[in-house]
């Protein structure tokens, strides 16, 4: 009503553009509100009596993110050991890819650091670095594998070859494949660097899902590339 009070005696079209432009307001004020709730992230925290690794740690609490379609958990761990900075431990039952991943471990982790201080914690252990449906962080690797004299003198077995799993290492932070997790943990006020790994895969370009990126990169389909690893580890610093 206050709107056609606004534009009493004006021509009946310019009448009408008020109206309209009244109705997309309210429209869109009513659509932005809608968006604003269905964006909102739940994280439940819980003690995880149900973790392993007991006998060492003094206490355990899940941070978690949960739909029908994706689990993600973090946990803040602390260590018996005097002096022992946290740690902070990373599960994903999920499909969806990281870029649709990125607000959620946004949420969590805000919901950790409101009870810890970032700089309490030294450590992110994060598992694989891919999943089903994004395999961002793994074509980076792949492709420096392919042009690294260290894993060309390993594959060779010559005498002093570094090992695999450095290697791995060396080259995600080099390409710096986990750029996207690291600049969630940077608004934190901290930054990481990948330490350590386990169980590095390797595999011929054809047989991986992104072999067509990788032969545009040059890299022929029977060559055997470094992507990904069953467990890493960052250094939060």
């Amino acid at each position: 009503m206050k709107i056609i009070y606004l534009s009493r005696g004006f021509p009946p079209a310019v009448h009408g553009w008020f109206i309209a432009c009244a109705a997309f307001l309210i429209i869109f004020s009513a659509g932005a509100q809608a968006q604003d709730l269905g964006e909102k992230i739940e994280v439940f925290s819980y003690l995880d009596t149900t973790s392993a690794g007991w006998a060492y740690k003094k206490s355990d609490y899940a941070f978690v993110v949960e739909t029908k379609e994706y689990r993600i958990q973090w946990n803040a761990i602390e260590m018996k050991e005097p002096g022992k900075k946290k740690l902070l431990s990373v599960r994903r039952n999920c499909a969806i890819p990281f870029s649709e991943q990125v607000r959620i471990h946004q949420a969590i982790l805000a919901e950790i650091f409101s009870k810890w201080t970032a700089s309490e914690f030294g450590t992110i252990s994060w598992g694989s670095f891919a999943n089903s449906s994004d395999w961002s962080w793994n074509i980076p690797i792949a492709i420096a594998s392919s042009r690294s004299s260290e894993y060309k003198a390993y594959r060779a077995k010559r005498p002093k070859a570094k090992n695999i799993n450095d290697i791995f290492v060396q080259l995600a932070n080099e390409t710096m494949a986990y750029n996207d997790l690291r600049q969630i943990i940077r608004a934190f006020g901290i930054d990481i660097e990948l330490s350590s790994v386990e169980k590095v895969f390797v595999s011929t370009a054809k047989e991986l899902p992104f072999h067509a990126t990788l032969n545009a990169s040059g890299i022929s389909a029977k060559e055997k590339v470094i992507y990904d690893v069953a467990f890493s580890y960052f250094k939060i610093k």
